[in-house]
C-alpha cells in the first residue's frame, strides 16, 4: 500500500442492527403494554431505526427469511459475497447480494429443492438455526429443547440449536410449555433474541448511513498518532487513572497498525472508561442481564470490566489483569479482538479455517484453563489468542509454543487486508 497518497475511505457502515426498516421501531402506541417494550424502547430512543409512518411498531407481525438474513449480516458484519445458486433468488430482487453474504457466511443453505423461499415468514426453529451457526455453537452439547411440550415437532436439523440457546437464555418458550417450532417468528421476538445471542456485538452510538471519511496515511510515526489519537477515546480529564489508561494504550497500539487503521476507516472507537459498562448509553440495556456462560454465577453484565462489538469496545481503566471482574489474560485487548474479528475481518473466527485451528489447538494452550469459554466459542478463542499474541513477548511466545499455527494465523493477519 502506497504511504504517501492519500487514501478516501468509502464507508458503507449499515444501520448496525435493523437497518432500511426492515425491522421498524415504532414510538408507539402499539408496544406499550408489550413484553418486548424495554429493547423496542432502547433501540428507538438511540435512533437506531424508526418506526412506521402510522406510529406503530407491529411487534406481533412475522419477518421474511430475506429480511432477518439482511439483518443478520449487518449486525455480524459480513461482507463477503458468495455464489447465489437458488432458483427463486434473482439479481434483480433487492436481498440478492444479502442472501450471497449469507452463503459465503456458511450460515444458510436453501431447501433440498434448490429454494431459499426468501419472502416466506422465518420460523422460530430457523432463527435457531441460523443464531448457532453464526456463533459457533455445538449443536451437540445439550438435549435441553426435549423439555418443551412441543418437542417431537422440532426437527431434527434444529433441536440441537434450540438447546444450546434455550440453555444460554438467548430464547424461551411460551407459558404453556411449547415452543412452536414453525411459527413465524415475530418482529418482537426477532429484537429479543438478536439482543440476547449479540450483547456483545451490538451497541451502536447512532444509525450510521453512508458517508466518507477521509484518512491522510503517512509514513511512520505520524500515521502511528493518527490512529492513536482517533480512535482511543478517554474520559473527562482528572476522572481517571492516567497512568494505568496510558498502559492500556500501549498495549492496544502495538497492534498491527494496518488492522487498527482499517477498523478506524469503518468508525471503530476503542472507549477506555472509569465506570459500569451498563452506565454507558450504548449499554444502558443490559442492565441486570445475564452474559452468556455467566448462567448460575449470580454474576451480570453491571459486574462485566468490557464489552467488545463491530463499532464500539469498551474496557474500563484498571480491570486489565485476569481475575479483575473477567477471565482474560488481557481486558483491552480481548474485547477489542471480537471487534476486529466482526468489524475488520466478518466474522473471522465463525470461519471453517479458524474453527479447525480451535478444534487442533485448545486443548494444548487451555487445556488447564478456569473458563470453558475459549473451548466452546471460536470467537472466544479468537479474542483470547489474540490478546496473547498482542499482551507481551512473553504471552506471545506461550501461544506460538502451544498453538503454533494459530499463532500463525494471527501473526499474518494484517496481510488479509485489501
Amino acid at each position: 500500500m502506497n504511504r504517501s497518497k492519500r487514501l478516501v475511505v468509502i464507508l458503507v457502515i449499515a444501520a448496525i442492527i435493523l437497518s432500511f426498516g426492515i425491522i421498524a421501531l415504532g414510538k408507539k402506541t402499539d408496544i406499550s403494554n408489550h413484553w418486548a417494550k424495554k429493547e423496542i424502547q432502547y433501540l428507538l430512543e438511540k435512533n437506531i431505526v424508526s418506526g412506521y409512518p402510522d406510529g406503530s411498531f407491529r411487534p406481533d407481525e412475522s419477518i421474511t427469511r430475506a429480511e432477518f438474513i439482511k439483518i443478520i449480516n449487518n449486525v455480524f458484519g459480513y461482507s463477503d459475497i458468495g455464489e447465489v445458486q437458488f432458483s427463486d433468488v434473482k439479481e434483480k430482487d433487492w436481498f440478492y447480494d444479502e442472501i450471497g453474504k449469507a452463503v459465503a457466511a456458511g450460515y444458510i443453505g436453501g431447501y433440498s429443492d434448490g429454494t431459499m423461499k426468501p419472502n416466506n415468514p422465518i420460523t422460530r426453529q430457523e432463527v435457531s438455526k441460523i443464531i448457532g451457526l453464526v456463533l459457533g455453537l455445538d449443536e451437540n452439547k445439550s438435549r435441553s429443547a426435549d423439555e418443551f411440550a412441543d418437542s417431537s415437532q422440532i426437527d431434527n436439523w434444529a433441536k440441537g440449536y434450540v438447546s444450546i440457546l434455550k440453555d444460554k437464555g438467548y430464547i424461551s418458550g411460551y407459558p404453556d410449555g411449547t415452543f412452536r417450532p414453525r411459527n413465524p417468528i415475530t418482529r418482537a421476538e426477532a429484537v429479543k433474541v438478536i439482543i440476547n445471542a449479540s450483547g456483545n456485538i451490538i451497541g451502536i452510538p447512532e444509525d450510521y448511513s453512508q458517508g466518507e471519511a477521509e484518512i491522510v496515511e503517512k509514513e511512520g510515526d505520524a500515521e502511528f498518532e493518527y490512529v492513536r489519537d482517533h480512535l482511543i477515546s478517554l474520559p473527562e480529564a482528572g476522572s481517571y487513572d492516567e497512568e494505568k489508561a496510558q498502559e492500556m494504550i500501549d498495549r492496544i497500539m502495538g497492534i498491527d497498525i494496518r488492522i487498527l487503521a482499517k477498523w478506524l476507516s469503518y468508525g471503530g472507537e476503542m472507549r477506555l472508561i472509569n465506570n459500569n459498562i451498563t452506565d454507558e448509553p450504548e449499554f444502558e440495556y443490559l442492565k441486570g442481564e445475564v452474559p452468556r456462560g455467566w448462567e448460575g454465577t449470580g454474576y451480570t453484565w453491571d459486574d462485566v470490566p468490557g464489552i467488545g462489538g463491530p463499532r464500539l469496545v469498551l474496557a474500563r481503566i484498571g480491570y486489565s489483569e485476569y481475575g479483575m471482574g473477567h477471565s482474560s489474560i488481557c481486558l483491552e485487548l480481548h474485547e477489542l479482538a471480537h471487534g476486529l474479528d466482526l468489524g475488520v475481518f466478518g466474522a473471522i473466527s465463525s470461519t471453517h479455517e479458524f474453527k479447525a485451528l480451535q478444534e487442533k489447538e485448545k486443548e494444548s494452550i487451555f487445556g488447564d484453563h478456569v473458563n470453558s469459554y475459549y473451548f466452546d466459542y471460536p470467537d472466544e478463542y479468537f479474542a483470547e489468542t489474540f490478546a496473547y499474541y498482542y499482551k507481551s513477548e512473553e504471552s506471545r511466545k506461550i501461544l506460538q509454543e502451544k498453538a503454533p499455527e494459530t499463532y500463525e494465523f494471527i501473526r499474518t493477519l494484517g496481510d488479509r487486508i485489501e
